[in-house]
C-alpha cells in the first residue's frame, strides 16, 4: 500500500470510511464499545458526555484546560471510548495513509497523552506491518480503555501512568512519536516542554505525527512548531477526507448537532529515517 498525494491533500469524492481487515477489527471493536458503555447509559447520555467533551476542548483559554476534567463522568468517559475514539481513529488512519509510505520503518510508536488509545491504533493499523504501541496517559481510567483497545484490535503495546512531560522513551531512527489533539489544549509552559522532547527525538531520526483541529487560522504556538520543526524536515499539511461514516458516527453527529462528513485535521509530520 502506498502513501496518498499528501500536499494540502483534499478527497472530494466520498471513501469508505475503512476497508477489508481494518474495518471487520474497527467496526467489532465499537460494537464491543457500546455495547459496554450501554448496559449503564442511554444514547442520550453519551451524546450529552460528548457535547461535554466537545465544549472543554473548545475552549482551552491561554492556560490550558484541565486534562484530568476530560475523563470524569461515565458519560464523557462513554464518549471518549466511543464517538470520539472512532473519530479519532479514523481521522489518524486517512492522515496516516496520505502522510507516509504504509512500508516506513516504523518499529515503535509511543503516544503522549493516549486518552483512549484511538489514534496510535489508527496509525499502526494503517502501515503494512503495525509496530509495537507505548502509551504515556495521566488518567488512570484512560489507561485501562486504552488497554482494551488495542486489544480489541489486536495491537500489541504497552500503556503506562505517566505525565505528558514525564518519562519519554528515548528513541531513535525507527521510533515515531504522536501526539494526537492535545499541544493545544495544553498551557505554554508544558506545550514548550512538550515541543523541546520532540525536538530532541527528530534529531535522532525519530518520525512525527501531531494532529490538531483544522482552523482557518492557525494560533502562534502552532506556527512556532511548525517553524522549529520544520527546520528538521517536518512538514506541515492539512488533512481532509470526505467519508461514508460507521453508524455511531453518523447517528452521533445527528444527535449532537456535529458534522463528521469530511473528517479533517492540521497535521506536522515527518516518517522515522530507518534503522541506523
Amino acid at each position: 500500500m502506498q502513501k496518498r498525494n499528501a500536499s494540502a491533500s483534499v478527497r472530494r469524492m466520498q471513501l469508505p470510511y475503512l476497508e477489508g481487515e481494518p474495518r471487520r477489527l474497527f467496526d467489532d471493536w465499537q460494537a464491543e464499545t457500546l455495547a459496554r458503555f450501554r448496559e449503564e447509559l442511554t444514547f442520550a447520555e453519551i451524546r450529552k458526555g460528548a457535547q461535554a467533551v466537545a465544549r472543554l476542548c473548545g475552549e482551552p483559554g491561554p492556560g490550558g484546560i484541565d486534562l484530568a476534567r476530560l475523563s470524569q463522568g461515565r458519560g464523557k468517559r462513554a464518549a471518549l471510548a466511543t464517538y470520539r475514539a472512532a473519530l479519532r481513529f479514523l481521522t489518524t488512519y486517512h492522515a496516516t495513509q496520505m502522510l507516509f509510505d504504509a512500508r516506513a520503518p516504523v518499529a515503535r510508536i509511543t503516544e503522549i497523552g493516549c486518552l483512549t488509545g484511538a489514534a496510535s491504533a489508527g496509525l499502526a493499523l494503517a502501515l503494512d506491518r503495525p509496530p509495537r504501541l507505548i502509551g504515556l496517559e495521566p488518567s488512570p481510567w484512560c489507561v485501562a480503555e486504552t488497554r482494551l483497545t488495542w486489544r480489541a484490535l489486536g495491537l500489541d503495546g504497552q500503556v503506562r501512568r505517566e505525565s505528558i512531560t514525564g518519562r519519554l522513551p528515548t528513541g531513535g531512527a525507527s521510533d515515531l512519536y504522536c501526539l494526537a489533539w492535545l499541544a493545544g489544549l495544553v498551557d505554554p509552559a508544558t506545550r514548550r516542554s512538550l515541543l523541546k522532547s520532540l525536538l530532541a527525538r527528530r534529531r535522532r531520526g525519530a518520525g512525527l505525527l501531531i494532529l490538531e483541529p483544522r482552523t482557518s487560522q492557525p494560533d502562534a504556538w502552532w506556527r512556532e512548531w511548525s517553524a522549529e520543526l520544520g527546520a528538521w524536515d517536518v512538514r506541515e499539511e492539512t488533512v481532509r477526507v470526505a467519508i461514508d461514516r460507521p453508524h455511531l458516527v453518523r447517528d452521533m453527529d445527528k444527535a449532537a448537532r456535529e458534522d463528521h462528513q469530511v473528517i479533517a485535521a492540521r497535521v506536522l509530520s515527518c516518517p522515522p529515517e530507518g534503522r541506523r
